[in-house]
């Protein structure tokens, strides 16, 4: 069976998919699924030589050299397919650009997507290949192996499956070694609680204004947030794929929020600005003036020289915990595109980078293997401890596989997120004084709204 074309959208419904007046947030609109092509229907290759398929990779620079080693790699291990990286210009980011794409009738054969609210936007909009029938005639599959349970629930959406885990990260707790010995306070250890955590928060917070250290930083956003609001036992959404309801004013978000606005307000032992305004202006992990930091895994190809160049010694350790010892997982995909004359050979890419290509994601960009077995678990330990980090950073991030959770997905995260929470979070955290629980309850009713109308699939 044939796949079904995507049609030339009109203005109003490109409009709509690309959620101008929302913020960016896009409507699921389009038509429905495609069904997979088979092996028969696809178009020979030309006589004259390989098949060349379109791939859109990740912008940015940490991303460019291992994707860039990913496409060499697999374009030599064969010479029937050819993979050409097509950087896109223009205005917007990369899903608003592929976006565009797709209404002008110009996707190429696959994209590099963040497994988030934005692919699955993409699934609800009709854009993409499921790889169902491909994996079925592929004897050499084993699914549990190659899409790990923790994460089908980004890979397995409305009943098919729409491409493979190409690199993972987790969040962990940085922190400076050096510091903690000057100031005589233990290291975090596995299984640590937010008291522990604030305990030492506070005993390595000293000093005023422009030279002020300080116990702790991350960005306080409601995404990082929510990362807390798991250890805690709680979370803001019913369930993972497409929720019915969202509860951000539930007591074990509060409790979580509460918290992290106590660390800047009440203890003083972190900053207002966030990490990312914060580091710009001279206070960052990397600068030495921050004992604990919560960041993920991809931070460490950056850090290390700095680190080294600063005498520091450092250490990650599993995030404090307080009903539960979890992360966050973040695990990306490689969809085809429903346009595609070739999807079969873009399942040989898929495959070929979920498994061949894993070297090159966790040498050139720290990312945690996708299919974690015992091997694998040794080449990210040798690798951690090649570049001299202390002893508890590999299983502070491989032990996501374990306990970790992956982000819900509702294409109506990004409204809720941006029209919503940011200026809700924004009052919390920039404003001293503000009640937590007044502010998520005005924000509560909003956020459901949105969640009612752009939640679910069309």
């Amino acid at each position: 069976m044939k796949g079904k074309p995507v049609r030339a959208m009109t203005r109003r419904e490109m409009l709509r998919l690309l959620g101008v007046g929302t913020t960016g947030a896009f409507l699921a609109a389009c038509a429905p699924a495609a069904a997979p092509s088979e092996a028969g229907d696809q178009p020979a290759a030309a006589d004259e030589g390989p098949i060349t398929l379109r791939f859109a990779p990740w912008p940015g620079a940490p991303s460019r050299e291992p994707i860039k080693a990913v496409v060499n790699a697999f374009n030599e291990s064969q010479d029937r397919i050819v993979i050409k990286e097509e950087e896109m210009g223009g205005e917007g980011n990369h899903y608003q650009k592929l976006k565009v794409r797709a209404a002008a009738n110009e996707l190429p054969d696959m994209a590099f997507m963040q497994g988030s609210h934005d692919y699955v936007s993409f699934v609800t909009a009709g854009l993409l290949h499921p790889i169902d029938d491909m994996i079925e005639a592929d004897p050499t599959f084993v699914r549990a192996e190659r899409i790990p349970p923790v994460a089908e629930s980004i890979f397995h959406v409305l009943g098919q499956t729409w491409g493979l885990p190409n690199e993972a990260a987790a969040f962990g707790m940085y922190y400076n070694k050096s510091m903690f010995d000057e100031a005589g306070v233990a290291y975090p250890e596995p299984g640590w609680t937010w008291d522990d955590f604030l305990e030492k928060a506070i005993a390595l917070t000293k000093g005023e204004g422009a030279t002020k250290q300080y116990g702790f930083i991350q960005n306080f956003d409601a995404f990082r947030s929510m990362v807390w609001v798991r250890t805690n036992g709680g979370r803001y959404f019913d369930t993972d794929e497409f929720p019915q309801t969202i509860s951000i004013d539930n007591a074990a978000v509060v409790e979580a929020i509460q918290f992290l606005q106590d660390l800047v307000w009440t203890h003083k032992v972190s900053v207002a600005e966030g990490q990312f305004a914060a580091a710009a202006g001279g206070i960052g992990f990397e600068t030495g003036r921050v004992a604990m930091n919560m960041e993920g895994n991809w931070r460490i190809p950056g850090w290390v020289p700095r680190l080294q160049d600063l005498g520091m010694e450092w250490d990650v350790a599993p995030l404090p915990e307080k009903a539960a010892q979890t992360t966050w997982l973040s695990v990306d995909i490689t969809p085809i595109f429903a346009v595609t004359e070739y999807p079969n050979e873009c399942y040989e890419f898929i495959k070929f980078w979920n498994k061949e290509g894993q070297p090159y994601m966790l040498n050139l960009w720290a990312r945690l293997p996708v299919i974690p077995n015992e091997e694998t678990r040794q080449l990210w330990v040798d690798w951690i401890d090649a570049k001299g980090i202390g002893p508890l950073a590999a299983d502070a991030f491989w032990n996501a596989w374990d306990t970790g959770w992956v982000m819900p997905l509702t294409p109506a995260w990004p409204e809720i997120n941006g029209e919503v929470l940011g200026a809700a979070w924004e009052e919390i955290f920039q404003i001293e004084g503000t009640d937590v629980v007044s502010v998520l309850e005005a924000a509560q009713p909003r956020a459901q709204a949105i969640l009612d109308e752009k939640g679910q699939p069309s």
